[in-house]
């Protein structure tokens, strides 16, 4: 499929040369080095020792204000507190590792001295399906190397379990070009990398030579495709790490599972929404209520079109905050105010072990539940086996 991508350029190109149109392929050439040119004057490369005996961890960062904060994630600055910075013109300086998320992977690096311009953030959701992206890094320790590609998968448009908040991208990646910037063709940064997405697909048959004769032998193929924050939410995030060194998620208590069409016919449901399968004892969703077998269907603005949707929702909240919750009960619409905790609080623990007393309107409301979670899992059971 590569082989044949490539045939296709080299004979559009031939195409459009013999077409006379070099001229526009060489305009087009100059805009791209211009692109790339603007953006690398906003990236640095990021080296860090997690230890007197640890590997060196080399990746790359986005400077994202006038103070010299460097965006990068917690997998290229490890457990390292101290990072050595590196600008295109050679220039090597400390810098200090301000906080991390690891639970979004970014980490807030400062540079004191850096004089660099701020990278010019674009809006990721205006990114279609085949939009030309290229990514700009630190690939082999060589700042700025280049790769270009097309969006996969737009954020919001994804069912995996990265949940819908990651940009999925054809486009190759290179060891050091993580935490770099994702930029669109206006020059404008609309993701930072910040892993691959690799899997194993179904067998691939190929040739092999054995004494003389060929046979088909199985081969697995593995496929990746390279991951992206949105770049503007990754920025929103930092605050709370350059504030305390470290963010702290919403917390909301419940175990949610996406509606297929079989569960909405059996809820009797028409439009989108999660369902509740667990609630956790004393927490914020239990204080309104939320019960198994409800509908979550709008969280603050966020229309809850998928688990992703509500997971990420919930994650961008700060624990204190109080949102806006509808959910469905029946025929029955819902909504309150909930006050979202700590994640994994530990009353919430302690609350799961106390022992209750149990009336038998509880147990028939219990044995409800069940009945929806059971079908639940039977949905489920007929997905997989659809799978296999």
């Amino acid at each position: 499929m590569r082989e044949l991508a490539c045939i296709l350029v080299i004979v559009a190109v031939a195409g459009a040369a013999m077409d006379g149109t070099a001229q526009g392929i060489d305009a087009l050439e100059r805009d791209v080095t211009r692109l790339v040119e603007g953006v690398s004057e906003s990236i640095v490369s990021v080296a860090a020792i997690s230890g007197p005996h640890a590997a060196r961890s080399v990746g790359c960062g986005i400077v994202f204000d006038e103070e010299g904060l460097i965006l990068t994630t917690t997998s290229v600055v490890g457990h390292a507190r101290q990072v050595e910075i590196g600008t295109r013109d050679g220039t090597k300086i400390e810098g200090m590792v301000v906080g991390s998320d690891a639970m979004s992977d970014l980490a807030v690096i400062r540079a004191e001295g850096l004089k660099l311009k701020p990278a010019k953030l674009g809006d990721a959701d205006a990114l279609l399906p085949g939009s030309l992206i290229f990514v700009i890094g630190n690939a082999f320790g060589s700042l700025p190397s280049v790769s270009m590609g097309v969006v996969s998968t737009p954020a919001g448009r994804s069912g995996d379990e990265l949940g819908d908040s990651m940009l999925r991208l054809s486009v190759a990646i290179n060891p050091g070009d993580i935490g770099g910037p994702v930029v669109n063709t206006k020059g404008e940064v609309i993701g930072i990398v910040v892993g691959r997405l690799t899997f194993q697909s179904r067998y691939q048959s190929v040739r092999i030579q054995e004494r003389g004769s060929f046979k088909i032998a199985g081969t697995p193929q593995v496929s990746s495709m390279t991951v992206a924050m949105p770049a503007q939410r990754a920025v929103a995030m930092t605050g709370d790490i350059i504030k305390t060194g470290m963010r702290e998620p919403g917390f909301l208590g419940v175990q949610v599972l996406d509606l297929s069409e079989e569960m909405k016919g059996k809820l009797g449901r028409q439009d989108d929404g999660v369902v509740v399968t667990h609630v956790v004892t004393a927490s914020p969703a239990e204080s309104i209520g939320i019960a198994p077998g409800d509908v979550i269907t709008m969280f603050g603005a966020h229309a809850v079109e998928s688990v992703g949707v509500l997971r990420d929702a919930v994650r961008a909240a700060r624990p204190g905050e109080i949102t806006e919750v509808k959910f469905v009960r029946g025929s029955k619409t819902l909504s309150d105010g909930v006050r979202l905790s700590r994640m994994v609080p530990e009353y919430v623990r302690e609350a799961s072990l106390r022992p209750q007393s149990v009336g038998p309107e509880e147990v028939r409301a219990r044995i409800e539940d069940l009945k929806v979670e059971i079908e639940i899992l039977r949905t489920q059971l007929k997905d997989i086996e659809k799978r296999q």
